[in-house]
């Protein structure tokens, strides 16, 4: 992933979301120069002890106790996430896309990790 994300060298920082952020192993190549990091988690503490090490490290960054379901990211150069978990994503504030599917809120309010 870090080689494509170097590739993109635009005249400003670069902003990269992770999704399901944990302690942010998939953010380590970053730089503070040339990204700033979001992300978010459903465990309070992992994202308390990233947001701190992180901004320690001089980074422009925000992280937040949240799900995925919970949130509506715009405006991101890159998303990651970590697919090996095949995490399965049902919210009625998903938008309609290739990978979206039938879910308990109606159409196009489900997706997996991996599609």
């Amino acid at each position: 992933m870090w080689q494509f994300v170097c590739i993109f060298q635009p005249q400003r920082k670069v902003s990269i979301l992770d999704n399901s952020v944990g302690s942010a192993r998939l953010l380590q190549f970053a730089s503070p120069d040339r990204h700033m990091l979001y992300g978010v988690d459903v465990h309070g503490d992992a994202i308390a002890a990233v947001q701190e090490t992180i901004e320690a490290a001089g980074f422009d960054c925000e992280f937040k106790r949240t799900g995925m379901e919970n949130i509506h990211p715009q405006s991101f150069d890159f998303a990651v996430i970590n697919p090996p978990f095949s995490l399965h994503l049902e919210s009625p504030n998903l938008k309609p896309f290739p990978g979206t599917t039938w879910g308990r809120y109606g159409a196009n309010t489900s997706a997996l990790s991996h599609e």
